[in-house]
């Protein structure tokens, strides 16, 4: 793998979470049962409760916010077990962006692609997916629009999940949608997962984003 240079904006991409002593806190079998049993009753809970860090990229278009964090998401993939959920609002903008973009990126990182195990990556088109043959982790591309149950069914192959990313997050239609997919996301994240929404400046700030995203800086969550 080829070390590409972070700027410092994106730092927190690939920086950890918690110190050792509270990422074990956090990941505690007495502390984390107690999440599942509220995530069983059916309360919302928010990500930040099981350490997970949410970051969202609200810079314009063409400033590498996009590149850095699919360079985040190599270092992720190629080490130690979990997979990536890497959503765009609808299906028929998967693969001419994030499906496309991440391969190139993999390629410019030094890394080989095919559709078999020769090579670092597998590349599979149904289901959208890219495979670390070495780990078998995956990075797994959904659309979140239009339906509040249609990230219900996702499942995490190797049962953890290290980041969930939302490209282009402001353009599904309601935060619902976004909420709906953390819902699922929690059932396999930890201490050291993180949740990245790259935005780009919507039309209006009547827009629902607007306020919506605002309301999770206030809340603590991570502006670059």
């Amino acid at each position: 793998m080829t070390e590409l240079q972070f700027l410092d904006k994106y730092l927190p991409l690939i920086a950890p979470n918690h110190t050792p002593e509270e990422s074990a806190r956090l990941d505690s079998p007495e502390y984390r049962q107690g999440l599942i049993r509220r995530l069983l009753s059916g309360e919302e809970i928010d990500p930040s409760e099981f350490g997970a860090v949410t970051i969202i990229g609200k810079s314009g278009r063409s400033t590498g916010k996009t590149t850095h964090n699919e360079m985040a998401i190599a270092k992720d993939i190629v080490k130690g077990r979990g997979d990536v959920c890497y959503c765009r609002s609808e299906l028929g903008a998967i693969l001419n962006s994030i499906f496309t973009s991440m391969q190139s990126t993999l390629f410019g990182m030094g890394f080989t692609l095919s559709n078999g195990t020769q090579t670092a990556f597998r590349v599979s088109y149904s289901p959208f997916e890219i495979t670390h043959n070495a780990t078998g982790n995956k990075i797994q591309f959904f659309a979140i629009n239009k339906d509040i149950n249609r990230t219900k069914g996702f499942v995490a192959p190797s049962g953890r999940l290290k980041r969930i990313t939302v490209e282009e997050a402001n353009e599904v239609d309601d935060g619902k949608y976004i909420t709906a997919l953390e819902t699922t996301a929690n059932k396999y994240i930890d201490s050291s997962s993180k949740f990245v929404y790259n935005l780009n400046p919507p039309e209006t700030r009547q827009h629902w984003s607007v306020e919506f995203f605002d309301r999770k800086t206030r809340g603590g969550d991570n502006l670059i």
